[in-house]
């Protein structure tokens, strides 16, 4: 059994203590950390495991294996060091961190202590996405031509924390969301990007943070993809994500209202069948069982620095005016 303690007590850290639970057989809750008083008295009265107002004592116990972060974007470095010199195997919730120098660091810091560095890029871990990257690399419907992205969501203004209205403290949709449609493009297509020309700001609701991207990313395999998001006061929700391939066309939706996985082989889209499973499961299940077989991360903590480095050019060329080329 994994000991595992929970650092971070917003919005998320529910969802990573019911994954905590539902791999019951292989974790072990043994402590939840918040500097808020009674969300943390909230989470130990339903979750379970000892409650810390300060992390940094509860990294410490000598019964804590790993840890899942979810904290503050601007707070991950730190939590991410010391959690590595204490010798915990680390979940950290995306994005990685604000800079990339900042995620050589927790690199570092965790080669040299020996321990498991695992970024939680989800999208690798819904079934449908699964079951559309198998179909893509089956090589049934062709080679991807033309890829899209598109993501138009309520900003949800009345729930956010004040630091998520703030750029400087890594707020905003670009960081939350960019994130997930970049990963997730670079693993449908299977390959990294080497250039990106952006658009990003909040020419919705005119916030410090942003609320709209729009971004062309030029791959190294020569495939062009493009994402569009969209953070609104008022409106409906819908993300797809769509490849026009040489032999057909796939469609995939993650979230609701209308998840699914639907491909046209012929004249119209058709559903796709799937096994159904919980992601947020699905993932702490692939990070206990690395640590407990020591075996190779799914999704290595290389893959999100890259989806960060993506991520920042793409600011910079929303900057510049002009496409910034990755090394």
């Amino acid at each position: 059994m994994i000991g595992i303690g929970i650092i971070g007590g917003g919005r998320i850290a529910a969802g990573h203590a019911q994954a905590v639970l539902a791999n019951a057989g292989l974790f072990e809750l043994k402590g939840v950390a918040s500097a808020r008083p009674d969300r943390l008295a909230e989470l130990v009265n339903k979750f379970g495991g000892t409650g810390h107002a300060d992390w940094r004592a509860m990294v410490e116990r000598p019964e804590i294996d790993a840890v899942v972060i979810g904290l503050r974007n601007d707070q991950h470095l730190e939590a991410v060091v010391a959690a590595a010199r204490a010798g915990k195997h680390i979940l950290l919730e995306k994005p990685m961190a604000m800079t990339l120098p900042e995620c050589d660091q927790m690199i570092e810091a965790a080669a040299k202590a020996n321990v498991r560095l695992f970024v939680g890029q989800t999208q690798h871990f819904f079934p449908m996405n699964q079951a559309a990257k198998r179909l893509l690399d089956s090589g049934e419907l062709g080679r991807p031509v033309v890829v899209t992205d598109t993501w138009y969501k309520p900003f949800g203004l009345s729930v956010r924390q004040p630091w998520f209205l703030d750029r400087a403290h890594g707020g905003g949709m670009w960081f939350m969301n960019g994130n997930h449609m970049i990963d997730r493009l670079i693993w449908f297509t299977g390959s990294r990007v080497v250039g990106v020309k952006a658009s990003i700001g909040s020419p919705l609701l005119g916030l410090k943070s942003d609320d709209t991207a729009v971004a062309m990313l030029h791959h190294e395999n020569g495939l062009l993809s493009t994402l569009t998001h969209a953070g609104y006061d008022v409106g409906d929700e819908r993300w797809i994500g769509e490849f026009v391939c040489t032999k057909g066309m796939l469609k995939v939706s993650t979230f609701p209202p209308n998840p699914g996985l639907w491909a046209a082989r012929q004249t119209s889209y058709e559903p796709v069948p799937y096994e159904d499973f919980d992601a947020m499961a699905a993932e702490f299940r692939a990070f206990g069982e690395c640590v407990r077989d020591n075996t190779a991360l799914p999704v290595s903590a290389e893959h999100a620095r890259h989806v960060m480095e993506v991520m920042l050019a793409a600011e910079e060329s929303s900057r510049t005016g002009a496409e910034v080329r990755l090394k």
